[in-house]
């Protein structure tokens, strides 16, 4: 029965939108590689857009070889060319300031969270697991709380909570320092030169960080 509801709805929103099967799962393994290849998610929308407008126009979306190759390298490109970014200057709960040339050599990991937010609140043991493995060779990870009111209050959030990296109170000026902010969490990474080069809206995890840094080449 509920297999038989599932179909149902995917064939109303196969007609509704008159897209094929084929040209659903070539969105999906598009949309499933640039995830894979930490694709920004400006760069993402970008590409799901291409697609939209393809569909409404009644074009056919036959990747060729040629097609493929724009589509693939024009969002890697864009990524490749991310600028160095200035150097931001954080001071933590215990009065250190952390600054982004004391950490070159080392890859930085900064990521914006609050205490409200469910989604941070799961994604914590992630990235205190991170920081632990790495922070005495390759890997830092810095947060920073965008909650208003007392600091008080998100220090006992991250004793109850067991968070090992430094904690910053942010708001808007220090968020900008480092790039925009849309929603929570949202994660920057800086690779050991200085250089700005990924951000995810939404949940990391350990694993998805390490794959990322040991796939890139400097």
């Amino acid at each position: 029965m509920v297999r038989a509801t599932m179909r149902s709805k995917m064939e109303k929103r196969l007609k509704s939108t008159a897209t094929s099967p084929s040209t659903m799962l070539m969105e999906l393994l598009v949309i499933r590689l640039m995830k894979l290849l930490a694709i920004p998610l400006s760069n993402q929308r970008a590409v799901a857009k291409w697609l939209v407008i393809s569909q409404q126009a009644g074009k056919s979306l036959v990747i060729r070889t040629g097609m493929l190759r724009k589509l693939l390298v024009w969002p890697l490109l864009a990524l490749s060319f991310s600028g160095y970014a200035a150097d931001f200057s954080l001071e933590d709960m215990q009065g250190k300031t952390h600054r982004l040339a004391d950490y070159r050599g080392k890859w930085v990991l900064v990521n914006f969270w609050a205490t409200w937010c469910p989604p941070c609140l799961s994604e914590i043991p992630e990235l205190s697991s991170l920081h632990n493995a790495h922070k005495d060779s390759d890997l830092v990870v810095i947060g920073i709380a965008m909650d208003s009111g007392s600091g008080r209050k998100v220090a006992n959030f991250a004793e109850a909570h067991g968070i090992s990296y430094p904690i910053v109170l942010g708001n808007r000026k220090i968020a900008a320092q480092i790039g925009e902010l849309k929603v929570l969490p949202t994660s920057y990474l800086y690779a050991p030169n200085g250089e700005q080069v990924s951000y995810q809206d939404g949940e990391v995890t350990r694993e998805s960080v390490e794959t990322y840094i040991k796939n890139k080449k400097f």
